[in-house]
């Protein structure tokens, strides 16, 4: 047991008198790798800023319009908020900003921090230079803007062309229908008698048989049994009457209704044929505005990008830090592996 300690300490021994001995070539390579840090973090590395812009999102489960009631496709903040690194944003900002990078490379510099409890939101991106990092986080955010109004305007548009395109079908069988019924009421309501002749007992009319009892100087008693003709409205022709009247005013009403569900069906599709004329040219004033602009007050941000004073990267001190830590585990290694080769000789 003492024997095994004692080799033990001779080992750890040789160890240290291996390090001690080779001083000067683990402290030739830890400065060699603090030189070659430092010339990375203070020549080679391009420096990093980051700018920062915010804005409020609260996407409701729908929205009253002119048109009606629209559901929004998703309540998901983050499903709204990644529109910032689709293609057309990004391919806009690297055009407008003539940037040397490509849709992958931008997408990746860019980062959403969104709140679970919150509606605040903010995007971040890095850039070369402070005014390049803010005017790039701005025209982002501009493009994104636009594109989140347009994407979920043609989304609307759409859901709402469907809706009155179906109504109006469903309004010429509606008026085909209360044609139908219409004409064959008219052509029923010929057939009737307007009035129809009843016979009924004289006293049923006690005004009548008192004036008959007066002229022929009789009791009213004597004019028990007999009867008079009275001509009264055909209870039936009346009805068909009502109903002539009712289906006319059925008609005047879907017809006021079916010329709006036309009207707005044509404001629809012309602005339709005006959201493929801004995808194509990127023309934004030909898009009608107000025109079921349903995230134009869900999505606010504001209008300027935070200024960075200071780089985030890179971060000399650590790459310093790291590159002492990294010459010295190497200068051990190289040391150890010295010896063990020289023993091998």
């Amino acid at each position: 047991m003492q024997e095994r300690i004692n080799e033990e300490e001779v080992s750890l021994k040789e160890l240290i008198m291996v390090v001690i001995s080779h001083w000067k070539l683990i402290i030739g390579i830890i400065i060699l790798a603090t030189i070659i840090g430092g010339v990375y973090g203070f020549v080679i590395a391009s420096p990093s800023y980051e700018s920062k812009i915010e804005g409020t999102i609260s996407i409701p489960e729908t929205v009253d319009t002119k048109y009606g009631v629209y559901s929004y496709p998703s309540t998901n903040k983050m499903d709204y908020l990644s529109v910032i690194k689709s293609n057309r944003v990004l391919s806009q900002t690297i055009s407008d900003l003539g940037l040397e990078t490509n849709i992958e490379n931008l997408a990746g510099r860019i980062t959403i921090n969104n709140s679970e409890t919150s509606s605040i939101f903010s995007f971040v991106v890095t850039a070369g230079s402070p005014e390049e990092a803010q005017k790039l986080v701005e025209t982002l955010t501009m493009y994104f803007v636009e594109e989140v109004n347009v994407r979920y305007k043609e989304k609307a548009v759409d859901f709402f062309s469907r809706k009155y395109y179906v109504d109006y079908q469903s309004f010429e069988e509606e008026a085909i229908r209360l044609e139908r019924d219409l004409e064959n009421t008219q052509k029923l309501i010929e057939t009737v008698e307007p009035t129809i002749t009843l016979r009924r007992l004289i006293l049923e009319d006690p005004i009548y048989a008192a004036n008959i009892a007066s002229n022929r100087n009789m009791n009213l008693e004597e004019l028990s049994e007999e009867m008079m003709l009275e001509e009264v409205i055909n209870p039936h022709y009346d009805s068909l009457q009502a109903k002539i009247i009712s289906l006319q005013q059925q008609m005047d009403e879907l017809q006021l209704t079916k010329e709006k569900n036309e009207r707005y069906l044509n404001e629809l599709e012309e602005e339709k044929k005006n959201l493929t004329v801004y995808r194509r040219e990127g023309d934004e004033t030909v898009l009608t505005y107000g025109l079921l602009e349903v995230m134009q007050s869900q999505v606010l941000v504001n209008e300027h990008g935070s200024f960075p004073e200071s780089p985030i990267a890179p971060r000399k001190s650590l790459i310093l830090a790291i590159s002492i830590v990294l010459g010295g585990m190497i200068g051990v290694f190289v040391a150890f592996f010295k010896v063990y080769w020289n023993d091998e000789m």
